[in-house]
């Protein structure tokens, strides 16, 4: 397995969420093939990792659960210091998004969203980024696909990450979960 190669591989993804994070509207990241599982957590945690330093403020926020977010903003606000744990999360909310709006270059992630009905009212507006990971195909926004990866690509992938795998044993492991 080519270790390099694979690095290259999602250099290219990093750079294009770079290129599309052009303005100050959302960038979905979604996998090319609609498939759970393609890589498009890893391909923003990568780039969130790679770009930390470009950002006053980088927060991830699981939306998975639309019920669940207000709560993650709360607990950003309070890390900007601009709500206590005494607010209601509906306060902390709207502070974060009031601050990130006067605020430098910030990235919010939101992972395994919904619709954008669901996040329409934790979308910060200013000067920073929007990353959302979704599935759903009815977000209007620009799109970064995460490509799939080719059988030698999965084969290099799962050798290099488990130390010993055979390329025989790889290649099953990668025909099982396609």
């Amino acid at each position: 397995p080519d270790p390099a190669a694979l690095t290259v591989h999602r250099k290219r993804l990093q750079a294009a969420i770079e290129r599309a994070l052009d303005g100050s509207a959302p960038v979905v990241v979604r996998a090319a093939d609609g498939r759970v599982g393609a890589g498009v957590t890893t391909a923003m945690v990568e780039f969130a990792q790679s770009y930390r330093d470009d950002y006053t403020v980088a927060w991830w926020i699981a939306a998975q659960d639309p019920q669940l977010i207000a709560d993650q903003m709360a607990r950003l606000a309070e890390a900007l210091g601009v709500a206590a744990p005494t607010d209601t999360a509906e306060q902390a909310t709207t502070a974060a998004l009031a601050t990130l709006r006067v605020r430098g270059r910030w990235l919010l992630v939101f992972d395994d969203a919904g619709s954008r009905r669901d996040l329409a009212r934790f979308l910060p507006e200013g000067a920073g980024h929007v990353l959302v990971g979704t599935a759903d195909p009815e977000w209007d926004a620009r799109e970064v696909l995460v490509p799939s990866f080719s059988r030698a690509e999965s084969v290099g992938l799962l050798q290099v990450r488990r130390e010993g795998l055979t390329a025989a044993e790889a290649d099953h492991v990668a025909e099982a979960l396609r």
